[in-house]
């Protein structure tokens, strides 16, 4: 998978996928809140937001919520607060 943001690529591993977004291995972390485009597989590109952070010393784990779907969501939980996890459980990382 790859997300774009303000013009970079990173690269990334799905862990799991609902219709509400995501949680994936990312190659180097991205702020919160960062809006980016995700392109899982062949798919189109899904207007997403980075909604929690889990660094690690080599790149992050993150929380990814899709940002075209309606109706109800099913957006990915936080790890657990042990380690290095920045953001919370609502889309504005609080």
């Amino acid at each position: 998978m790859l997300f774009k943001v303000a013009g970079r690529e990173v690269d990334g591993w799905a862990l799991n996928i609902s219709r509400g977004g995501l949680r994936a291995i990312l190659d180097e972390p991205l702020d919160l809140g960062t809006e980016v485009e995700v392109t899982i597989a062949d798919g189109e590109p899904r207007l997403s937001r980075i909604v929690w952070i889990q660094e690690e010393p080599d790149g992050a784990i993150v929380g990814v919520e899709f940002l075209d779907v309606e109706g109800p969501l099913s957006i990915p939980p936080p790890p657990p607060s042990e380690g290095g996890a920045r953001g919370g459980s609502d889309p504005g990382g609080g």
